[in-house]
């Protein structure tokens, strides 16, 4: 690696984020240091990182999102290396690069380099996931992750659970089109979403296609059964859930939008209106430790 940017966000970590990019900087060679930019300058300050080798973002999906997005819109095809220091980490994880610092510079020494799918969700791009409904509007307080950390989205998924209503939609995957009422879905790239790694089971990061999971409107105790199957990684095999696979997805609202289905979630932090399209992006250079397949 002859030039090496090292981009933080300085929330991450419970506020060290600036600790753990000096940490990595020490263990490589050539590495600059930069402050993770506002989302309204990243893509005016990826203009001019074309001259870099690597890119490591330390940070969660929010952070690293983003800042995928600007390098796409920018033209920068640089690989990156994901260091997962938010609350749930899902890209990192899945690739298994959420280690310590010391761990992170010898698996960029290494090299393994990745072509991975992205999410083209409108006119932006994401890494990880699109969603709406119950649970998927993310755990904006920032104060609330920093004292609970993972456990944050556990106590809002447990107080959605008791009062989450169905929404009716109609989706299309693809050439098909089909109606359901239900509490949430997803559009997932990977096999993690919410810190949960069975939630997207027969995700593959280059498989060229996307897994939308949509759970049916149903009583309670179906629901703890959902939960159960997505801790098993069995959400497939779910009568619950409306699984589909493809390369092209559009979501819309019918009748009168409930609260949370009134804005959707990119990445761990609001995304746009409805009606949503999503559909594969262009690949990405990732450095990862997960064997992946070659599909």
């Amino acid at each position: 690696m002859n030039k090496i940017l090292i981009v933080y966000n300085p929330r991450a970590g419970k506020g060290k984020g600036l600790k753990y990019a000096e940490g990595l900087k020490e263990h490589l060679a050539n590495a600059d240091i930069a402050c993770s930019k506002s989302l309204d300058t990243l893509q005016e300050c990826y203009k001019d990182k074309k001259d870099y080798s690597l890119i490591a973002i330390i940070g969660g999906d929010g952070t690293i999102g983003p800042h995928v997005d600007a390098m796409i819109k920018s033209g920068v095809d640089v690989p990156i290396y994901p260091l997962g220091r938010g609350t749930a980490n899902d890209f990192s994880s899945y690739l298994k690069t959420n280690v310590s610092v010391k761990r992170a510079a010898k698996i960029i020494a290494g090299g393994r380099i990745i072509d991975a799918d992205t999410l083209k969700v409108g006119a932006d791009y994401a890494i990880n996931n699109a969603a709406g409904g119950a649970f998927t509007n993310g755990v904006t307080n920032y104060k609330g992750k920093k004292i609970f950390g993972k456990l944050a989205y556990i106590i809002q998924a447990g107080w959605h659970a008791l009062w989450m209503k169905a929404q009716k939609v109609r989706f299309t995957v693809d050439n098909d089109i089909f109606e359901e009422n239900i509490f949430l879905f997803y559009i997932v790239n990977t096999k993690n979403v919410g810190g949960i790694s069975g939630a997207g089971t027969l995700a593959e990061i280059n498989d060229g296609m996307l897994d939308l999971v949509c759970i049916k409107k149903c009583r309670l105790w179906g629901k703890i059964c959902v939960g159960l199957s997505a801790l098993c990684g069995r959400l497939h095999k779910s009568k619950r859930v409306i699984y589909r696979q493809g390369k092209r997805f559009r979501v819309e609202i019918i009748g009168t939008p409930i609260h949370n289905f009134t804005k959707t979630d990119m990445d761990g932090k609001i995304g746009g209106d409805y009606p949503l399209n999503v559909e594969i992006g262009p690949k990405i250079r990732v450095i990862s430790k997960k064997v992946v397949k070659n599909c």
